[in-house]
C-alpha cells in the first residue's frame, strides 16, 4: 500500500541501512532546526508583547493620574486599569 505524502513525511524506505540512517538524521536535523526557529520567534514575540504592554500601561497611568486631585488614588486606579488594558490589547494584537 502506498500513500502520497510530501518529502517531509516520507518514511525511510530503503534496504540500505546506511541510507536509512542518513535519511533519519536529515529528518531529525530539519526538525531540530524548525523547533529552534519556532522557539526564537516565540521568545521575540513575547518580548515585543511585554514592551507594548509597558508602553500602553505607562500612557494610561499618566493619563488617569493627571485627571483627579487625589493623585495616589488615581495612580492606583490607573495602574489597575492600565495593566488590564495593556494585557487585553496585547492579547488581541498577538
Amino acid at each position: 500500500m502506498s500513500y502520497e505524502r510530501g518529502p517531509r513525511f516520507t518514511p525511510a524506505e530503503s534496504d540500505d541501512p546506511a541510507r536509512r540512517l542518513r535519511r533519519l538524521e536529515d529528518w531529525a536535523g530539519r526538525h531540530d532546526q524548525w523547533a529552534t526557529q519556532t522557539l526564537v520567534e516565540l521568545r521575540q514575540r513575547g518580548a515585543d508583547m511585554e514592551g507594548r504592554m509597558s508602553a500602553i500601561e505607562g500612557k494610561v497611568v499618566r493619563l488617569l493620574a493627571a485627571v483627579g486631585e487625589h493623585g495616589l488614588k488615581w495612580g492606583i486606579v490607573a495602574w489597575i486599569v492600565g495593566t488590564a488594558a495593556a494585557a487585553t490589547i496585547a492579547l488581541l494584537a498577538g
